[in-house]
């Protein structure tokens, strides 16, 4: 059991996840049992013709008791009483167990008592507890196999053989769907983990430019590192050799302000927030930092971090402005690099789900009147006759093929990204749609010739286009009328192009260039 995903995730974290959702879902179906059991009880005692004076009143009325006691001690032990996660975590698997065992024994006494052969309701708790309860393989196991066998073995006599072999290819079933969704659950963990880790590295990384005066000092002699001078009064500026050296201008400065204004190499906007800087320091301002990125003299261009302490005369009044300026150009390669890797699919080289969305939501804010957002979801045809046809490794190879086709055939400007499965979309900020359904035509006829080994594999994709112009529209639109074109165009037979118009109209449009 403990080989069934290839993801390492600790102990805390399953942990974590299984009492997140096994907490919502037992505290509803606890509610929900209270509430049903509470009504058969009062429809026993005070709505039967016979009450209690029957024996078979008597057992349902016994069933429907020690439910609701159950949930109602749950509810009670859940919200009113402090435990330690494990034992929380105990409590609900208990939980779990006791009901779908109750599931069990109360089915196979209405099958008893009425013949309702029909009615195997405790099909429904298995799939239920399948698919939706977070355990351990093993848990899980253990809990369908109890209840498969005490099911067959109490009704093997009144039970034809095919329905026996039809309640056990079901019970084999369940024991699939959950093994596959513990593999999906452990690698969701799994990745969760991964970006935690990115994140903490980034906030590293941060907090180490966080350096005090005096770990700057030791640092110095080995980094670019220019210290200056200016004078608020006289609004002159003195630099160390490094400045000379680095950018090419003299050391000593009159007029500053009106340097930074004359400078050429550098735009208004860098020009505007060195000004700010200065205005700050005049006004009192105790410190102030910023991050520019600046050209050398040779032309390179390179980040550096401006940091500045006012010193004041006697009378508190500002009077020279000492500073720094540091080269963090390799610093700021490395986050950006770390930002990166946490925005892309590692195994297709595309945009992440959560990327593309982010993307998506910053163009569409930034969408000028004159122009469009458009955006296609390609979704591959009969994938799954590729993976039973040819296997696992050439499925995944078709799926690289597809990403690596949506990047190589991309105009200037296309983003594309990966959003599950075999589902890719691709953005593009345009002011007419010319270019993105040429691209989206060529990939269409480009996934069609996807080869393994020199021989055709037989994919194929349908792709759903739509567009979104300033005003009224959000991501949720317009990944809803994309998605609503791909609807039409697998309608359509698949290997199809749907365009859905700002208007809301669908177009099926020739894969075959213009």
């Amino acid at each position: 059991m403990k080989n069934l995903s290839p993801f390492k995730i600790s102990k805390s974290e399953f942990l974590k996840q299984s009492l997140h959702v096994n907490q919502t879902i037992l505290r509803t179906v606890a509610f929900f049992s209270a509430a049903v059991e509470l009504f058969n009880i009062i429809r026993v005692l005070f709505l039967s013709n016979s009450g209690l004076g029957t024996l078979n009143n008597r057992i349902y009325f016994g069933y429907y008791l020690a439910l609701f006691l159950c949930a109602a001690v749950f509810l009670v032990l859940d919200y009113a009483v402090k435990m330690s996660a494990q034992i929380r975590h105990g409590l609900y698997m208990s939980g779990i167990s006791f009901f779908l065992l109750w599931q069990t024994l109360f089915n196979i006494y209405d099958i008893y008592h009425s013949n309702a052969f029909g009615n195997i309701t405790v099909v429904t708790a298995m799939v239920g507890f399948s698919s939706l309860v977070v355990m351990k393989p093993l848990f899980a196991v253990c809990n369908l196999a109890v209840n498969y066998l005490v099911f067959v073995v109490f009704l093997a006599s009144r039970f034809s053989f095919g329905e026996v072999v039809n309640f056990t290819i079901t019970a084999l079933v369940c024991m699939t769907i959950y093994m596959v969704r513990y593999r999906h659950l452990c690698k969701e963990i799994a990745q969760s983990q991964k970006i935690e880790e990115m994140d903490q590295k980034l906030a590293m990384m941060e907090h180490e430019f966080l350096l005090t005066r005096e770990q700057y000092d030791l640092i110095r002699k080995t980094t670019a590192y220019i210290t200056f001078e200016w004078d608020v009064h006289q609004n002159k500026a003195r630099f160390s050799s490094e400045w000379r050296d680095c950018f090419g201008y003299p050391q000593d400065i009159p007029n500053f302000s009106g340097f930074v204004q004359e400078i050429q190499r550098i735009t208004q906007e860098q020009k505007e927030e060195i000004l700010q800087c200065m205005e700050n320091l005049r006004r009192g301002a105790h410190f102030q930092k910023r991050k520019l990125l600046l050209p050398l003299q040779t032309g390179e261009m390179r980040w550096f971090e401006i940091y500045v302490i006012m010193q004041a005369d006697i009378h508190g009044k500002p009077m020279f402005g000492i500073g720094s300026i540091i080269d963090i150009s390799s610093q700021m390669m490395q986050i950006a690099y770390l930002e990166e890797a946490v925005q892309m699919d590692t195994f297709m080289g595309v945009l992440n789900k959560t990327a593309i969305e982010n993307l998506a939501r910053q163009k569409l804010e930034a969408l000028q009147s004159d122009e469009r957002l458009f955006m296609i979801i390609l979704d591959l045809d009969n994938f799954k006759a590729i993976n039973d046809s040819f296997g696992h490794p050439v499925g995944d190879y078709v799926l690289k093929s597809v990403s690596d086709l949506m990047k190589q055939c991309a105009p200037d400007g296309i983003k594309v990204g990966r959003i599950g499965g075999d589902e890719f979309v691709a953005i593009l900020t345009d002011r007419d749609s010319k270019a993105f359904l040429e691209y989206t035509r060529r990939l269409i006829r480009e996934v069609g010739g996807i080869q393994w080994q020199g021989q055709l594999v037989g994919a194929s994709c349908s792709v759903g286009v739509s567009e979104a112009r300033t005003g009224g529209w959000t991501y949720e639109k317009l990944y809803e009328a994309s998605d609503q074109a791909l609807y039409q165009a697998k309608r359509a037979g698949k290997n199809q192009l749907c365009y859905c118009g700002p208007d809301g109209r669908f177009t099926l449009l020739s894969p075959a260039p213009l």
